[in-house]
């Protein structure tokens, strides 16, 4: 489980999304990558830390994790029940 603290860990975790792109993010520090992946998803990073920043990303990334999880197990419950 990552803590929000943990930034570097948040920012990988970021650049694995495919709904981020990350082109040239080696280039930038870590701080600046969450703050361009917050930007991508919407989330507010105005008057914001990047500790803020870093907790609404890893939430918003966890919540989208749930719901790719509660979706392959829809369909693996579909296929079960059709056989």
């Amino acid at each position: 489980m990552l803590d929000f603290v943990d930034l570097e860990a948040v920012s990988n975790k970021a650049q694995k999304d495919p709904r981020i792109d990350n082109a040239n993010y080696d280039k930038y520090t870590v701080e600046k990558q969450i703050s361009d992946a917050c930007k991508q998803l919407g989330i507010a990073t105005d008057n914001r830390s990047v500790y803020n920043q870093s907790e609404s990303l890893l939430n918003n990334l966890n919540l989208r994790d749930r719901a790719i999880i509660a979706e392959q197990l829809d369909l693996n419950q579909d296929a079960d029940t059709l056989s």
